[in-house]
Order: structure tokens, then C-alpha cells, then sequence
């Protein structure tokens, strides 16, 4: 089975990575990630969550695993599998990182795009609306376990 390994920031070269990696396993029915980041780019995060949930939607099953930290757009990119496990250890963190708008576009734009990640949550997780929105106003932290629990991660690995 093929792995992609997505480390560090989350940029334009971790989207190459996973790109990539998607492509050497066209031809493979499943592929595992293994995620660790305390994330990065907003907009890179998305990408790759469309890039991951293109190609599960496409047949493919996708196994994320997650390690160490599985923060801000990692813990987006981490909804786009079809499993998703985490370590005993790894620590996730949820956000909405809005810098700011400078004009009515870019608040419009930010509006939009928060509303997408709390979709995106929304998909999986166990728990309200109202709770994901609590989330984005700061940084909330998650054990593996407690991860597990409101459905960010399907199932803790390891010890």
C-alpha cells in the first residue's frame, strides 16, 4: 500500500507532496497519509482536503493517520479520509485563524471560508453546531481520546 508522508507546514509544497503521492498510486485502492503538523496555510489545507476527498470519492480509500500534532488546517486535511486514525499522543487542535479583512470582499470572503470549515467538521463530528462555532473563536485543544469521542479522529492507535 502506498504512503504519503505530510510533515510540517501546511504550504504549496505540501500540496506537491500530496499530489504526488496521489498520482504514483493511481493505480493502488487505497492509500495511507501520515499527518503531522501544527498547520500553515489556509487555503493549502483545502487544497489538499480537495485533493484527499476527490480521490475517496473517486473509489479510493484514503487512511489518514494522524501524529504528534494535528493542528488548525491539519485537522481540516484529517476530515478528508476515509478513516482516520490517531495516535495515543498526538495532540488536534481547531481553529479559525482570520487575520482580518482590510475591505467588505475580503470579510465577505472570510465569512464564506469559516463557514466552509465549520462544514467540513460538521460532516463528522458528534456534537453542535453551536459547539464547532465555540471552537473557531479560539484555539481548542483535543486529546487523541477526546478526539475520538466528538468524531475528529475514528479511532486511537498505540499505546
Amino acid at each position: 500500500m502506498p504512503h504519503i508522508l505530510l510533515t510540517g507546514d501546511v504550504n504549496k509544497e505540501m500540496i506537491d507532496k500530496c499530489l504526488v503521492g496521489l498520482m504514483k498510486a493511481a493505480d493502488d485502492k487505497s492509500v495511507d497519509v501520515w499527518l503531522c503538523t501544527e498547520g500553515g496555510e489556509f487555503y493549502a489545507g483545502l487544497a489538499i482536503y480537495d485533493l484527499l476527498s476527490t480521490a475517496r470519492s473517486q473509489g479510493k480509500t484514503i487512511r489518514i493517520f494522524g501524529f504528534g500534532a494535528v493542528m488548525s488546517a491539519g485537522a481540516i486535511i484529517m476530515q478528508a479520509g476515509s478513516r482516520r486514525y490517531i495516535t495515543s499522543l498526538c495532540q488536534v487542535m481547531v481553529h479559525y485563524g482570520d487575520e482580518g479583512a482590510d475591505n467588505k470582499e475580503e470579510a465577505r470572503q472570510n465569512e464564506r471560508m469559516y463557514k466552509k470549515m465549520v462544514d467540513i467538521f460538521m460532516d463528522r463530528v458528534t456534537v453542535s453546531r453551536r459547539t464547532v462555532n465555540k471552537w473557531m473563536d479560539k484555539d481548542a485543544y483535543f486529546t487523541a481520546d477526546r478526539a475520538v469521542k466528538i468524531g475528529l479522529a475514528d479511532k486511537v492507535i498505540g499505546t
